[in-house]
C-alpha cells in the first residue's frame, strides 16, 4: 500500500487538460500527475485499477487506458486546488475534448471524483 499527499502527486509528471465536462460548464483546465506516472511510482503493474470515491462509489478503470489517452488524476481546477465541493481532492479525468470518442456514458462513469483509494487489480 501507498499513500500521497499533495507535494508527493506534485512531484510526478504533469499535465494539465482542457475539457469539457457534464459536470462543469463549458471548458477547463485540469491539472496534475498523469495516471501512468503515479503507477510507475509505486511499481504498480495490473490491468485494472478499483477507483473508490469518499462515498464509497467506485468504477474499474482499464490501466491501458491510462497510457492511451494521458488520463490525469487532477487536484487542480483552473489553477485552483479543488476541495471536497469542488470534486476534490482527486478527480480523474480522461481529455474528452481531445479525443470525442471518450464523451460518453462509459468514460463518464470512470471519472470518479472526490477520490479516496485507487486500488491495482490484475
Amino acid at each position: 500500500m501507498a499513500s500521497f499527499d499533495c507535494a508527493m502527486l506534485e512531484a510526478l509528471d504533469q499535465r494539465t487538460t482542457t475539457a469539457s465536462t457534464p459536470w462543469f460548464g463549458g471548458a477547463h483546465d485540469f491539472s496534475e500527475s498523469l495516471g501512468t506516472a503515479l503507477l510507475d511510482a509505486v511499481g504498480a503493474s495490473g490491468e485494472n485499477l478499483r477507483v473508490v470515491a469518499l462515498n464509497d462509489y467506485a468504477a474499474e478503470v482499464p490501466v491501458q487506458g491510462l497510457h492511451d489517452y494521458l488520463v490525469v488524476f487532477a487536484t487542480h481546477l483552473d489553477g485552483q486546488q479543488m476541495s471536497v465541493r469542488e470534486k476534490g481532492p482527486l478527480f480523474l479525468i480522461y481529455p474528452f475534448d481531445e479525443n470525442a470518442e471518450l464523451f460518453n456514458e462509459v468514460y463518464f462513469r470512470r471519472s470518479v471524483w472526490q477520490i479516496a483509494r485507487i486500488e491495482v487489480n490484475d
